[in-house]
């Protein structure tokens, strides 16, 4: 299997217990997935609240 983070990252790890940040979308990804929640929000009128 081959490594997803470099050693700087892993010794990250191993000093301070987390690694931040780990990119998982692109940020075309990103935009799509932002576009469809403004256009559902848009649809009921109003954003989430959260709830």
């Amino acid at each position: 299997m081959p490594k997803a983070l470099s050693e700087a990252a892993i010794r990250q790890y191993r000093d301070e217990g987390y690694y931040f940040p780990v990119p998982v979308l692109t940020a075309d990804e990103t935009l799509a997935l932002r576009q469809k929640l403004e256009g559902f929000e848009s649809s009921q009128g109003h954003p989430l609240d959260g709830a």
